[in-house]
C-alpha cells in the first residue's frame, strides 16, 4: 500500500491564519457595536421628538383651549335671561359691552353670538344676512342639558367672511336648568396657529393640529387650515393619549398627542431620510475610529510578521552555521490595544424630567411617579393648584414678571412641603403636588401655609397681588385618571368659590 503524506502548513501560512483569526472578533465586535449604537440612537430620537410633541401640545395648544373654554364659561355666566334678551332686542345692554370687550381683548374670537329662544339673536360684529338662522348652523347645540360643556365644531370656511373658522357653542340655562338660549363664538384658526410658527423643529419636522375627521385645525401655513391631511389613516393608530409610530410605506415617523375636548390630535412628522442622515452623522466618528483601528492592526500585524520572519531566518542561519550570531535578534512582542470610545452616544437617552423655567419636575416625570405610587399602594395626597388671574398678570405686567411669579410660587411650595412632597409643573400656570402623608389636617395646613405665604408676598411691581386656588384629594384606590379628575373638579370649585382657597373633600 502506498501511503500519502500531507505536506504540513508552512509557518508563514499559519501566521497569516492567526492574524485573520484574531481580526475576526474585532470585526464582529464592531458590527455588533454599530448596530447597537444605531438602534439606541433611533430610540433616543423617537423619545426626544415625542417629548417635543408633548410640550408643544401643552404649551401652544392646550393653553389656548383652556383660555377659550374659560372665556366661554365666564361669558355665559354674565348672559342672564334678562341680559341676553336685552342684547338681542336692544343696542344698549351691559352684555353688549362685555361681548365687545371679549372680542377686542382676545385674538381668538372673530364673532360672538347670543341666541334667545323665541326672541331671535344678535351678534358682534352684527350679522346682517336676513337668511341667517343659528338653529340651522352645524355648531348649534342640539341637547338642552344643564352643564358647562363647551362644544367645538368641525373647522369650515365661513360663508360670510370666507375665513377658515371653527365655532364653539354653549347652552344658556336659567336657574331651573331650562335652556333659554345659546352662546357661540367663532374662532380665528389662523390666529390660533401663530404659536406654531414660532417653534423651531429639528430635522425639518412638520406640525399640525388635526380634527378627528382629518381636517387640519391649526397649521403654521394658514392655507393648509381646513384641508384634509395627506394620510387620514394615521388617525386610526392614535389610540393612546400620546405616542409615536412609523409609516413604512410613506417613510415618515409620526409623533402625536391627543386631546379629549375638543377631539383633536397634535401631529409632528419627520421624514425617515432626515433621521437616517442624523444617525449617519452621529456614527461617522465611530466609523473613522474603526478604520483607524483596522489600519493600526494591519500595520502591527505586518511588523510582527516581518519581525518573526527575520527572527526565524536568523535562527535558521545560526543552525546552519553551527554558531550563535552575536548580533541582537530579539523578537519584538506585539501588543494589540483596542481602544473603545463611545463618546458619540446621543444625550436624548436621558428623558428630560425638569421644567426649564421653574426648576420643578415636569409633566412627564409626574406622569411616571403617579402610577408608580398607585401600583405600590403608597398613601398620598394629590393637590392641583392654578394661579388666579395669571393671564391678566402676563397681560398687565409682562411675561417676564409672570415667569418670576411661577418660579417663586414653585420654590415656596417646595420649601414648605419639604421632602415629604413632590411638586411638578403640570402645564402653563398649573402645578400638581404629590404629598406622601396620610394625615388630612396636616396636609391641608401645609397647603394653606403655602397659599397664605403667596397671598402675603409683597412684589416689587406696584399693584401686583398674586393668589392661587387649589383642589386637594386623598388617594383611596382610584386610578391615575380618576384621582386627577377629582382634584381638577375640586380646583374648578375653588375657582368658582371666589378663588384664593383650597377645596377638598368635606
Amino acid at each position: 500500500m502506498i501511503s500519502t503524506l500531507q505536506k504540513p502548513w508552512s509557518v508563514k501560512k499559519q501566521v497569516h491564519l492567526a492574524i485573520l483569526t484574531l481580526a475576526l472578533p474585532l470585526i464582529v465586535l464592531y458590527v455588533w457595536f454599530y448596530q447597537h449604537v444605531k438602534q439606541e440612537t433611533y430610540h433616543n430620537i423617537d423619545e426626544t421628538l415625542a417629548f417635543i410633541a408633548h410640550n408643544t401640545a401643552m404649551q401652544s395648544v392646550d393653553r389656548q383651549i383652556k383660555d377659550i373654554k374659560n372665556s366661554a364659561i365666564a361669558l355665559a355666566t354674565q348672559a342672564s335671561p334678562s341680559e341676553s334678551l336685552m342684547f338681542v332686542n336692544s343696542d344698549e345692554s351691559n352684555l353688549k359691552k362685555i361681548v365687545a370687550y371679549a372680542i377686542n381683548a382676545n385674538r381668538h374670537f372673530t364673532n360672538i353670538l347670543v341666541w334667545v329662544e323665541g326672541a331671535g339673536f344678535n351678534s358682534i360684529p352684527k350679522i346682517e344676512s336676513p337668511s341667517y338662522d343659528p338653529k340651522e348652523r352645524p355648531w348649534f347645540p342640539r341637547d338642552t342639558l344643564k352643564n358647562n360643556w363647551v362644544r367645538f365644531s368641525m373647522p369650515y370656511s365661513d360663508e360670510f367672511t370666507h375665513h377658515n373658522v371653527l365655532t364653539i357653542s354653549k347652552n344658556l340655562n336659567d336657574e331651573q336648568g331650562v335652556r333659554y338660549g345659546a352662546l357661540s363664538m367663532d374662532l380665528d384658526l389662523a390666529a390660533m396657529s401663530l404659536p406654531l410658527k414660532e417653534i423651531a423643529l429639528p430635522l425639518n419636522g412638520k406640525l399640525a393640529v388635526v380634527h378627528h375627521s382629518g381636517q387640519i385645525v391649526m397649521h403654521a401655513n394658514p392655507q393648509e387650515i381646513t384641508l384634509q391631511i395627506a394620510h387620514p389613516e394615521w388617525l386610526k393608530q392614535m389610540t393612546d393619549a400620546e405616542g409615536y409610530f412609523y409609516d413604512e410605506k410613506a417613510g415618515i415617523h409620526v409623533y402625536y398627542h391627543s386631546f379629549t375636548n375638543p377631539d383633536w390630535h397634535l401631529i409632528l412628522t419627520v421624514e425617515e431620510n432626515k433621521i437616517e442622515a442624523l444617525i449617519a452623522e452621529s456614527t461617522q466618528p465611530m466609523l473613522i475610529l474603526a478604520i483607524v483601528t483596522v489600519m493600526l492592526y494591519i500595520t502591527v500585524a505586518v511588523l510582527w510578521n516581518t519581525s518573526l520572519q527575520r527572527m526565524l531566518s536568523e535562527l535558521l542561519a545560526t543552525i546552519r552555521s553551527g554558531s550563535m550570531d552575536e548580533k541582537t535578534s530579539d523578537l519584538a512582542s506585539v501588543y494589540s490595544e483596542i481602544k473603545k470610545q463611545h463618546r458619540a452616544r446621543a444625550e436624548a437617552n436621558k428623558a428630560a424630567i425638569e421644567d426649564s423655567l421653574t426648576g420643578l419636575f415636569n409633566r412627564r416625570y409626574f406622569d411616571e411617579r403617579l402610577p408608580s405610587l398607585i401600583e405600590n399602594r403608597v398613601p398620598f395626597f394629590l393637590a392641583m393648584v392654578d394661579i388666579d388671574n395669571f393671564k391678566q398678570i402676563n397681560d398687565r405686567f409682562g411675561h417676564p414678571v409672570g415667569d418670576e411669579v411661577l418660579k417663586y410660587i414653585g420654590k415656596t411650595g417646595q420649601e414648605i412641603v419639604g421632602p415629604q412632597g413632590l411638586l411638578c409643573r403640570y402645564g402653563g400656570e398649573e402645578l400638581v403636588m404629590l404629598i406622601l402623608n396620610s394625615d388630612t389636617s396636616s396636609v391641608v395646613h401645609l397647603l394653606d401655609k403655602w397659599r397664605i405665604a403667596i397671598e402675603k408676598k409683597q412684589w416689587h411691581e406696584a399693584g401686583l397681588h398674586v393668589t392661587f386656588s387649589g383642589g386637594l384629594t386623598q388617594w383611596q384606590g382610584e386610578t391615575a385618571e380618576e384621582i386627577l379628575k377629582i382634584a381638577d373638579d375640586y380646583l374648578y370649585t375653588a375657582k368658582h368659590n371666589g378663588k384664593n382657597n383650597i377645596v377638598t373633600k368635606a
